[in-house]
């Protein structure tokens, strides 16, 4: 993903891998992160509580994704319906 930034922006990206909770401590007494990746959300949501976050946060982080504006055909939409008569 870093390599894909740098590429599109020109932006070197510095990436530091650790222990979540090691990162979110480090954060936490002031080292600098643009961004903090983590698979445990308590610590996102931890910084976040404790004003270390910028306007992104675990909370938008869990906001559903937006559905596709394109619509089925009607001949698409009897297809699926087709399908699913038959399976069930």
């Amino acid at each position: 993903m870093s390599a894909a930034f740098e590429k599109a922006t020109g932006i070197r990206v510095q990436a530091k891998y650790g222990p979540s909770g090691l990162l979110c401590e480090e954060i936490a007494c002031g080292a600098k992160a643009e961004v903090f990746a983590s698979a445990n959300m308590e610590h996102p949501a931890a910084l976040a509580k404790a004003g270390k976050a910028g306007r992104k946060t675990a909370k938008s982080a869990k906001k559903p994704a937006k559905k596709s504006a394109k619509k089925k055909s009607g001949r698409a939409k009897s297809r699926t319906k087709r399908r699913l008569t038959k399976a069930g």
